[in-house]
């Protein structure tokens, strides 16, 4: 699930991403162009609940961004992205627009 909140002024979108937390995955991240494709740089957490992983990333609007999640080494596509491209560094990524 990706949530956008755009800055009142425009110029910033704060862009939640989240995932069910259950024992699927050991290690999950997003990576993208965004944190130069880190898969340390932005690690998703459990909720208090234990019920999503989640984090939270301040982009700049009206740009695009590639990305995916990486669980346990494993690249994955956000369903509810805005698209999605095959030639991403490191194979097919999710695209993002803020």
């Amino acid at each position: 699930m990706i949530r956008r909140e755009p800055f009142p002024d425009g110029s910033r979108v704060r862009v939640t991403f989240a995932c069910p937390g259950g024992p699927w995955a050991d290690w999950l991240a997003v990576i993208g162009d965004f944190n130069g494709w880190n898969p340390r740089a932005t690690p998703l957490v459990f909720s208090r609940n234990g019920e999503t992983r989640s984090t939270t990333v301040e982009l700049p609007a009206g740009r695009r961004y590639q990305f995916a999640y990486l669980a346990d080494g494993v690249r994955c596509l956000e369903p509810e992205a805005d698209g999605a491209v095959l030639d991403a560094p490191g194979g097919p990524a999710s695209v993002l627009v803020t």
